[in-house]
């Protein structure tokens, strides 16, 4: 038998070592000391004092037979995913720019000047009805407004959802609608106009109390951008235009404390029901922009990070807050 080669460990701590299966997303926790023997000879699980490892590990699929091919297996499976996928996923960037300048932007350095125009409107729709009409095995969808901040250039939203619900009708494709924006310019109007357009997600996020946040969050006019995000988003929970809200809460060395005691606070805002929170582990940037500066001096790593975050979702656990099962370091921004 032989090890996949798609676990990962950890280093060893308290004489343990944490494996992961990143095909199935398996965990298991071992001692050290024999992982440290069946790594070296993968025969000695065949000793009868290994055997309760060696089932944990042939059942979570750590341990394979010697004939499997695990790169064949696994580009067929791709494949064939592939093919059978029906779903469509289109991320639409109304623009690029933002009326926000927050201190640890991810999007630092990208052109703040492009706006989407009707003509491109028209690109989109045509693509997308081209593609569609390629692939007739698509039936469902999820039209993500992101960007930039989407909110800024709202003028053009209201005829992208009406031609995308237009288009999903034609071809008899069941969608869904996101949005990922600071809240800031959210405005009740504009929340009544998604709920229209089978709202399924709305990402905000929020740093911390209202000095904490508005001094991360900045706005280009300095103005407050954290009372305006609770009102938007307390009208879109008490209208009940979505089940579910998602709060980012995105950490690092200088306020990691306030979040904490912030999360008490964010309950009797909210409550726990139809609020989902997420933590952002604040990361290293591109270099030669404005938030590198910033991100070097903050940044939380190794054990100081894994401290902050579970100390975070524990609280948030103990209020009785929804969230996410793993901790997912995630990739590049979309934009």
């Amino acid at each position: 038998m032989k090890l996949t080669q798609f676990y990962i460990k950890s280093e060893i701590k308290n004489n343990e070592v944490v494996f992961y299966n990143t095909l199935n997303e398996a965990v298991l926790i071992l001692d050290a000391a024999a992982v440290q023997q069946f790594e070296d000879n993968i025969d000695i699980l065949n000793l009868k004092e290994f055997s309760e490892i060696k089932n944990a590990l042939i059942e979570n699929e750590f341990l394979l037979d010697d004939d499997i091919d695990e790169e064949v297996n696994y580009m067929k499976a791709l494949l064939n995913q592939h093919k059978e996928f029906n779903h469509l996923s289109v991320h639409i960037l109304p623009t690029t720019a933002c009326n926000f300048n927050c201190v640890y932007c991810y999007q630092s350095g990208i052109d703040r000047h492009h706006f989407l125009s009707q003509d491109k409107i028209n690109d989109i729709i045509s693509y997308l009805e081209n593609h569609i009409k390629k692939h007739p095995e698509i039936h469902s969808a999820t039209y993500i407004l992101h960007g930039g901040e989407p909110t800024v250039n709202w003028k053009v939203v209201p005829n992208i959802l009406q031609r995308l619900d237009e288009m999903s009708q034609l071809y008899k494709i069941k969608y869904r609608t996101q949005i990922v924006t600071n809240g800031y310019l959210l405005t009740p109007e504009k929340s009544e106009l998604l709920s229209k357009y089978n709202w399924q997600r709305l990402q905000v996020t929020i740093d911390g109390p209202k000095d904490i946040h508005n001094s991360r969050r900045l706005m280009g006019s300095g103005k407050d951008s954290y009372s305006s995000i609770i009102n938007n988003l307390k009208y879109i929970q008490d209208n009940k235009l979505i089940d579910k809200i998602s709060i980012r809460l995105n950490f690092d060395q200088s306020n990691f404390g306030d979040i904490v005691e912030y999360l008490p606070t964010l309950k009797n805002i909210f409550g726990t029901k139809g609020i989902i929170l997420s933590l952002g582990y604040i990361s290293d940037t591109y270099g030669n922009t404005e938030a590198e500066n910033y991100i070097s001096e903050n940044i939380l790593k190794d054990e100081k990070m894994i401290a902050a975050y579970c100390s975070l979702y524990k609280k948030a656990l103990e209020l009785g807050f929804e969230m996410p099962d793993l901790f997912m370091l995630e990739g590049m921004c979309t934009a």
